[in-house]
């Protein structure tokens, strides 16, 4: 179903100020765009097979339902780890200690396996590497290596182990990469590339509500292909004036479109980063022109989003913080979540790469 904007999101908005327009010399005429569709109306072959294997989890002994904030509860994940363009589904079952991601792809009209990786039911991702970090931390001690994708499965690329941290015990330091013995700045130098290269953790995006499920299956990857020429100038002008900054500043910036009032045309989200403090900065389409609400939302440059409902939430130490742009009488007070929730902001790292990705 199709919201308007209601009168009250208005009114939280600085009339003159909110309005962040295009650059003039990069707007398309409206004129040429086509008519306005709807994310459900763009087909890809993999959804079917990804509904079927979370509806599949779903009825195993390994899902786990518990309603709220989805802690402890079953969660899943879509991203296009390989590069291929076509999304993986990423489930995590808990977040017990030891509990792997169950990932699988899509391919040559088929679902498969890649795996099992990462604890606690997630796992960190190098976006600009295609490769998967795996990492354990004992007493005086550290062993792990860097996997990537190849013919249909996630191979080690790199193992690396090192003791350093028993040298007060008197124990020999041995530092190793791929099996073999090597010097600190050996060990330093080989990792250095993986090391320095922005992460992000996988898994645990969306619930398993019914409203998340389709959304992340039929919404979620479709928002480049909703999105007119001009609306998507408008954001496209936004996300580079925000890498720019990011630049300046040295945050890891991120972003992500998102509809947050169930309208069918992506709201973007733009975090500026994920340090203690960081907030997100939100955008809306409105005829030709892209439209700032007034003020910063989230936490730790993140936001939650019930899908259902269309509130979305920053995450707070004792509280969270709510809001609704399609219910005038909305209250916290009587807010009670549907189960379909998400966490939004920072789908992609913010670089010149991600803003064309997101925007094709």
């Amino acid at each position: 179903m199709r919201h308007k904007f209601i009168p009250l999101f208005a009114l939280t908005i600085s009339a003159a100020s909110a309005f962040s327009g295009c650059s003039g010399s990069k707007t398309v005429s409206s004129a040429v765009d086509p008519a306005p569709i709807t994310p459900q109306s763009i087909v890809f072959d993999w959804q079917k097979p990804f509904e079927n294997k979370l509806r599949e989890f779903m009825a195993s002994d390994q899902f786990k339902a518990e309603a709220g904030s989805g802690i402890g509860a079953s969660m899943f994940d879509l991203r296009d780890l390989t590069g291929d363009g076509i999304p993986e589904l990423m489930i995590s079952p808990d977040t017990d200690h030891g509990t792997p991601c169950q990932i699988y792809t899509y391919s040559d009209g088929a679902l498969s396996s890649l795996g099992e990786t990462g604890d606690y039911g997630m796992f960190s991702f190098l976006p600009a590497l295609r490769m998967v970090s795996d990492e354990y931390q004992g007493t005086g001690f550290t062993i792990g290596k860097y996997l990537g994708f190849e013919n249909g499965e996630l191979v080690p690329v790199m193992t690396y182990s090192d003791n350093t941290a028993s040298a007060a015990t008197g124990a020999v330091i041995v530092h190793e990469i791929n099996g073999e013995e090597v010097t600190l700045p050996e060990f330093d130098a080989a990792l250095e590339e993986y090391r320095s290269s922005p992460s992000c953790n996988m898994g645990r995006k969306y619930t398993f509500g019914e409203e998340a499920v389709s959304y992340a299956v039929y919404c979620s990857e479709s928002w480049g292909a909703v999105l007119t020429p001009t609306q998507k100038q408008c954001y496209r002008d936004l996300l580079t004036a925000a890498y720019e900054e990011s630049q300046q500043t040295g945050t890891d910036a991120g972003f992500e479109l998102c509809d947050l009032n169930a309208d069918d045309v992506p709201e973007l989200i733009i975090s500026e980063g994920t340090f203690d403090g960081a907030s997100c900065k939100i955008y809306y389409i409105n005829g030709d022109e892209a439209v700032q609400l007034d003020g910063s939302y989230g936490s730790d440059g993140r936001l939650g989003l019930d899908i259902a409902q269309s509130v979305f939430y920053a995450y707070g130490a004792t509280e969270n913080t709510y809001w609704s742009l399609t219910d005038s009488s909305f209250s916290a007070a009587d807010y009670t979540s549907s189960g379909s929730t998400m966490e939004c902001g920072r789908k992609y790292l913010l670089t010149p790469e991600t803003i064309e990705t997101a925007l094709i």
